[in-house]
């Protein structure tokens, strides 16, 4: 049965790995630094173009903002006109509308990257990952970055955990118990007399130290981590 302080760390465990989970595609548009965000926050995710369409230049991204994703806002891009429009779904047995954030009026050649930014709205939704389709525009030439998998996915965000300040008062409360713990171990080595038995702990002596002070940086970070938590 695990106690409370490991149910606490392996929850933050978890929650840490959920950052690395989604890595960035290899593909022409995409979303770099496996674009992880904290759910339930306003974020800027960027959408980076990274070649043409067989050579010919960019020129209009379009961006299907999902329904769990609020407020969408486009960067504005030197050169670009950025817009948000109301637009009708899409596919066979689709209705309803869609909203679109499209960048246009610009010219980005082949063999050359920009990124567009969205500043959005994320929903408290830990642990999921949204798609967001993509299609670009050379001309003519459309290339929609829009597939569930494969070489023309759609670009996704991965959400984080979120600490909470009961999550933040767990975690001190664990910190506290294991300097406790170490401190005590310490104190007992150092009553040791033989003079042998001290020599071969020295160095345990060195890492329980060792392991307080990443201790004190930790209780430093969660104390960071609770001031700036929202009141719930």
């Amino acid at each position: 049965m695990m106690n409370r302080a490991t149910k606490v760390l392996a929850r933050s465990a978890v929650t840490a790995g959920l950052a690395g989970l989604i890595a960035a595609p290899a593909a022409a548009v995409n979303i770099p630094e496996g674009g992880a965000v904290d759910a339930a926050r306003v974020f800027v995710i960027n959408f980076q173009v990274q070649e043409g369409c067989d050579g010919a230049p960019t020129d209009a991204l379009e961006v299907t903002i999902p329904e769990s994703i609020g407020n969408p806002r486009p960067e504005s891009v030197s050169g670009w006109d950025a817009t948000v429009e109301t637009l009708p779904a899409e596919g066979e047995d689709a209705d309803g509308e869609r909203t679109v954030v499209r960048w246009s009026g610009g010219s980005l050649p082949d063999g050359t990257f920009k990124e567009f930014g969205l500043r959005a709205n994320f929903p408290d939704e830990p642990g999921a990952t949204i798609a967001f389709p993509v299609v670009q525009t050379c001309g003519t030439v459309e290339r929609a970055w829009t597939d569930d998998e494969g070489e023309m996915a759609a670009p996704t965000v991965t959400l984080n955990g979120r600490l909470g300040p009961r999550d933040i008062l767990e975690l001190r409360d664990v910190v506290g118990q294991l300097r406790s713990e170490v401190d005590g171990m310490i104190e007992q080595l150092g009553d040791v007399n033989v003079s042998n038995l001290r020599s071969r702990v020295s160095d345990t002596e060195s890492g329980l130290t060792d392991i307080t002070e990443r201790l004190d940086a930790i209780d430093e970070q969660l104390g960071q981590l609770s001031s700036e938590a929202p009141e719930q």
